[in-house]
């Protein structure tokens, strides 16, 4: 008996050393893809910073190009419009310099490196600019214009030098890192998977644990769709049901079992017209198809019908092959789309109320420009959209009142506020006619964005004149009493 309990006790203690070794070697194997895959992002950071230097050093390449081109044509043609390229890459230089800069640093490059570049380009700036400033000159000196492209030309040759030598390096930067990625991502991945083998050999005998629990999962998972709020079906290729959830079998008042085998059109006839071919189509072309939308009376309730959105998409054994069916996904999108038009109808009853008031209703991007073309505004003033587009409707305003206005639009673009004045407008007839004006910010994303401004003009010149009027009899009353 204290035999057989030794050899008991002799065969635990080893079986509790082998799983301590096969959980060291799969520790190992984790550590060395671990490693493996550090190693590999290093290694592409690296390479990446190479590659940052030869886009960089390309880039101010060609913005000086751009320099030259527009100098040359300017100083050959006089036509300022070859300024524009030229102007454009002087705006853009010193940000070109200082990415150049930067990308040769992020590689290690020494602090100094960089400095014969910014000579080259410091002169071939100056050059390029004596051009332009000097070319009323240089028309009538043939002999200045050589000597002064001829500079630029070397300035530009020394450049290109140094960016031809920047690049090569980081080329052959990158060149070594890609063979050094190769070789140690190789012998690493081979080890790695030589330890993870091994303990898999160990831990095989789960797989059958593992299989129960997956059916045990598998049951879980028929529950929660069969109980899904979304119809699920899958079809073969003649279109009849394999298997569908009880939300798409209730649709046409079936449940599961009962659809089994029988052609989807059995299941749901209203859908056959407008889904047949998109159908045939996904078993045709083996490509999915998203955002289908129909209608299908709701039994009992012809004239509220349900709106559903679905998805389709073939079923295939392996990748590439035929599809064998398709899979069906379905929803009642029935709520949100009567919301949708509950909304359009809202929209519309609010445009036809514009309409009728008898005010210049107007909206306004979030600086109250004009963005969209106003119509009222346009019957009004007789001012084209193009015309009152951006800023372009100050033109319609009194020339005394343009300023004012513009200085109450910044303020209540900068803060928020209700925009209102009062300012002479001119008719389509020419005529000035004084009009109030409001205007309120709609406001998104908890009170920080102004998506835009909705505004109206009111007509007050029978007020105003009414008020002149009044005054100026208050005047006379005034004087009269006085003498």
């Amino acid at each position: 008996m204290g035999l057989q309990m030794g050899t008991g006790g002799g065969r635990r203690g080893t079986y509790d050393a082998r799983a301590v070794a096969v959980l060291l070697l799969l520790a190992l194997a984790v550590v060395g893809a671990a490693y493996n895959y550090i190693d590999w992002t290093q290694a592409r950071q690296r390479a990446g910073a190479q590659a940052q230097v030869i886009a960089s050093s390309e880039s101010l390449l060609s913005a000086l190009k751009d320099l030259e081109t527009g100098m040359r044509g300017y100083l050959l043609v006089g036509d300022e419009r070859f300024l524009e390229p030229y102007q454009a890459a002087e705006a853009v230089l010193d940000q070109r310099l200082a990415e150049a800069e930067a990308a040769l640093a992020a590689v290690g490059a020494a602090p100094g490196a960089f400095q014969p570049m910014k000579e080259a380009v410091a002169a071939k700036r100056a050059l390029m600019a004596e051009g332009v400033r000097s070319r009323p000159r240089l028309v009538s000196d043939s002999a200045a214009t050589q000597a002064l492209l001829a500079r630029g030309k070397s300035a530009m040759d020394a450049a290109r030098a140094l960016t031809a030598q920047a690049q090569a390096t980081a080329r052959s930067e990158i060149l070594a890192v890609e063979r050094n990625i190769g070789t140690r991502s190789l012998l690493l991945t081979l080890g790695s998977f030589g330890l993870a083998l091994a303990a898999a050999l160990y831990f095989a005998w789960q797989a059958v644990v593992r299989r129960r629990q997956s059916e045990r999962s598998s049951g879980l998972l028929a529950g929660v769709l069969d109980n899904a709020p979304i119809g699920l079906g899958f079809l073969d290729r003649g279109l009849r049901v394999q298997q569908v959830n009880a939300t798409l079998a209730g649709m046409g008042d079936l449940t599961p079992q009962a659809s089994a085998g029988r052609e989807l059109w059995a299941l749901l006839p209203a859908l056959r017209g407008p889904l047949a071919p998109i159908l045939q189509g996904v078993l045709d072309t083996g490509r999915g198809r998203s955002g289908v939308e129909a209608e299908m009376a709701v039994s009992g309730k012809a004239s509220r019908p349900q709106h559903l959105v679905m998805s389709i998409f073939p079923l295939r054994d392996r990748p590439h092959q035929a599809p064998q069916g398709v899979g069906l996904v379905m929803i009642d999108d029935t709520v949100r789309k009567r919301s949708e038009l509950r909304l359009q109808r809202s929209e519309e009853r609010f445009r036809n109320l514009i309409q009728a008031t008898v005010a210049i209703v107007w909206t306004a991007s979030p600086t109250m420009e004009f963005a969209n073309p106003q119509r009222e505004w346009t019957a009004f003033t007789g001012q084209a959209f193009e015309a009152s587009k951006g800023f372009g409707w100050i033109e319609a305003v009194h020339p005394d009142d343009r300023e004012p206005t513009l200085e109450l639009v910044r303020q209540a673009v900068g803060t928020h506020a209700v925009f209102k004045a009062e300012h002479r407008l001119q008719n389509s007839a020419g005529a000035w006619r004084h009009m109030l004006v409001r205007a309120v910010p709609i406001i998104d994303d908890g009170d920080i964005l102004v998506r835009e401004w909705i505004g109206a003009h009111t007509d007050i010149t029978e007020r105003k004149e009414g008020e002149i009027e009044l005054a100026a009899a208050k005047q006379s009353a005034e004087a009269a009493n006085r003498a």
